[in-house]
């Protein structure tokens, strides 16, 4: 690295961390600084599920289920503090795809990809091929879940994205996060082609990456053993 580099990488650094605090919120970004600087063990498992457009419901006039916009973006206060606006702007100036449902003109689920991962280890790794696309978020309020919203948007969303060419998703949970798993893998019924295992670790700045090809059946031990009923304590 020459030393006109030296600095110029420093200050991008710099900058993308005032941008992170901006977006995100100044707990959030010691905490993403300190697992890329300092010390993380954490763990991802890489789901890839194929696009499967299937021929869609009669529309209800009670919902409208379409790609948002710029103009939407004060509306999508509903799901904070969850996600704030200022990251639905970003996901869309980055040309994220930010599907939305929406009841009399108020979002009250949202599903976002975005053509390329997230910046920054460990995902930085990964790279997405052709017809590929990742999943940022997906999220439904909860007085609309089981209404079968965030299943007509899916199914909209779909067609969309298999018109476009794009015929995978791409997305990561961390490995202690049960729910997100089991929606993931799609449980009781998988849904999922392939899972990889993304293991990241950091000490003092010196990071090791390492992925395992073939994760699927370690994930469903570990779903399995969480269904299973403790034991009477002694």
């Amino acid at each position: 690295m020459s030393a006109e580099s030296m600095p110029r990488n420093a200050f991008s650094r710099v900058r993308r961390l005032v941008h992170l605090a901006r977006v995100r919120g100044a707990r959030r970004t010691i905490r993403a600084v300190t697992q890329a600087y300092v010390f993380a063990f954490r763990r991802w498992y890489i789901f890839y599920r194929p696009i499967r457009p299937v021929a869609p419901q009669p529309a209800s006039s009670e919902f409208e289920y379409r790609l948002a916009t710029a103009a939407d973006i004060e509306s999508f206060a509903v799901f904070e503090p969850n996600r704030n606006r200022r990251e639905f702007r970003e996901w869309l100036d980055d040309g994220a795809l930010l599907y939305a449902a929406f009841a009399n003109g108020r979002p009250v689920a949202f599903q976002c990809f975005a053509r390329s991962v997230p910046t920054g280890p460990p995902l930085s790794s990964l790279k997405l091929g052709p017809g590929q696309i990742w999943t940022v978020d997906v999220q439904t309020l909860p007085e609309y879940r089981r209404h079968h919203v965030a299943a007509d948007l899916r199914a909209y969303r779909d067609i969309m994205l298999a018109e476009m060419g794009l015929r995978e998703y791409v997305s990561s949970v961390q490995d202690d996060n049960l729910p997100a798993l089991r929606y993931a893998y799609g449980s009781p019924k998988r849904l999922v082609d392939r899972v990889q295992l993304l293991t990241y670790v950091c000490v003092l700045g010196f990071r090791r990456i390492s992925l395992e090809a073939d994760s699927l059946a370690r994930l469903e031990r570990v779903l399995a053993e969480a269904e299973r009923p403790s034991g009477p304590r002694g």
